[in-house]
Formats: C-alpha cells, structure tokens, sequence
C-alpha cells in the first residue's frame, strides 16, 4: 500500500486538456468494468462532454503505473448553502488490492485537498445499498443521519435530502420513479433502472459487510432485504474532525499512518 502513488484531480473537465481528459476517462472505465457489469452511463463513466466538470477524483496507482482504485465525489450546489455539498459516489478498487483500507486512503486526500481550497465545515453525503459503505461513512464523518447516533433527521438534513430528490437526482444515480421515505432516508426503487441493475446488491452477501456487527445490522435492517433500495446518509466533516480522524489509535504505527503524517500537518 505505501507503494501507490496517489493523485487528486480537481474538477478535472474544467482544468485538463482534451487528450489528458480523453486518457483518464479510458483509465477509470478500464479499472470500471473490472467492478460493475454492465458499465453504467453514470458519474466519471458518462458519455456527457462535461460529466467531469464537478467532480473530485483521486487515483491510486502501483509501481507498474497500472490504476488500481479510485474515488470520484461530485460538487452539488445547495440552495441556502455557502459551498456544494461533497457527494462521494462512487468508488472502484481492483479485485486484487481489495481489503487494504483504500477506501479511507482515498477519502482522506480526497477531503485534504478539497479544505485547502474551502477550509471550513462541508456536507458530506452518501448514497449506498453496501452496509460497509454506510457504516464507514458513519464512522468517519459526524452527525450522520441515518446512523445509530442520530435517530431523527434534523432540519439540515432534510434540506439537503429535499433538495438532492427535487434537482439532483441525476447525479448521484437514483430513478426518476424512486420514492423518498424522510423518516428514514431511504429512496425505494432507487435502482430500478436499466443501468442501475449494477448496483444492486445481495445484501445478505457478507463481503458487503463491516467488521463493526453492530452497525451492520442497523444498516441492513433499515434496507429489509430491498436490494434495488439504497440509503441516502447527509453528515458533516470539518478540518478539525479529520484531523481528529487522522490522530485515531487505529492509524498510529502502521504504513497507514506514516503515509498521513503529512496531511495532518498540513490540516
């Protein structure tokens, strides 16, 4: 892991030339189709000219300079708020280099460069019928509804879950015909396209699941066995939580946490 040489592209659509543009889109389709089946028309995969324009995108790649993962968030703006909420909707790893808490890696650069253009507190949201998915997203970030901690959903999330049904819907994946529960967040049918058949997942498939049982369950019982269901989850990350996060014992004495040192410093 401390071998993969990361890099962050910034809403690379607007920042990129078209032959630097045309060879990342192939490179991420090519480690996509290793993930999902069918490729869906969707996110960094979508065929529209500008489908990067409002993304942030990290890449990991081995020494051979082969992609091996990476996680592409898109910028949403929200009415009423002073910067796009940060939507981290789609994330692929290569089968091989699976299980080597990538993920976290991924997000961490992913956050770090988004606060050193906008250092202050943002939404982060995720949209996930993947247990281990939204368990994460619960750990790492705060205020998390849906979540254990957070029973009710507050005026803040509803804005943001309101505002992602009535006008955004397109950009994080979810079928015009889906139905938004705001008691829970759940969109039912949020998969029920043709292209959405990619992401729908047998949810008693255990290499879905987090290590953390307890917060498993709580996730797979909101879902009820609903695999074409998906769980929108509206939270909050700042500098300071992720340093926080950063600082966590987990992180102290491995490759992982000489690997951060760095940007906590710079946090």
């Amino acid at each position: 892991m401390s071998s993969y040489r990361y890099t962050v592209h910034y809403c690379p659509g607007r920042t990129l030339g078209k032959e630097d543009l045309s060879a990342l889109k192939d490179e991420l389709r090519g480690l996509g189709v290793q993930c999902l089946t069918p490729l869906p028309n969707y996110q960094v995969f979508s065929d529209s000219p500008n489908a990067l324009d409002d993304k942030i995108i990290v890449t990991a790649h081995d020494k051979t300079s082969t992609l091996i993962a990476f996680l592409s968030a898109v910028l949403i703006p929200i009415e009423g708020l002073q910067d796009p909420i940060v939507h981290t909707g789609l994330t692929c790893i290569a089968p091989n280099a699976r299980r080597q808490h990538l993920v976290i890696e991924l997000l961490m650069r992913l956050f770090h460069h988004h606060f050193t253009l906008h250092p202050r507190k943002c939404v982060v949201t995720t949209q996930s019928n993947v247990a281990g998915s939204l368990v994460s997203t619960a750990t790492y970030t705060k205020d998390v509804f849906p979540s254990p901690a957070v029973a009710k959903p507050s005026a803040a999330h509803l804005r943001v879950a309101r505002e992602i049904s009535k006008h955004h819907r397109d950009k994080i994946f979810i079928s015009p015909s889906a139905v938004l529960n705001e008691e829970t967040f759940i969109f039912h049918g949020s998969n029920d396209t043709s292209d959405g058949q990619c992401f729908v997942r047998d949810l008693e498939d255990k290499r879905y699941w987090h290590t953390n049982a307890e917060m498993t369950k709580y996730y797979l019982g909101l879902l009820g066995g609903r695999g074409s269901d998906e769980i929108l989850q509206v939270g909050w990350l700042s500098p300071e939580h992720m340093r926080k996060v950063l600082e966590a014992e987990k992180f102290k004495g491995n490759a992982f946490a000489k690997q951060t040192k760095a940007l906590r410093a710079n946090l």
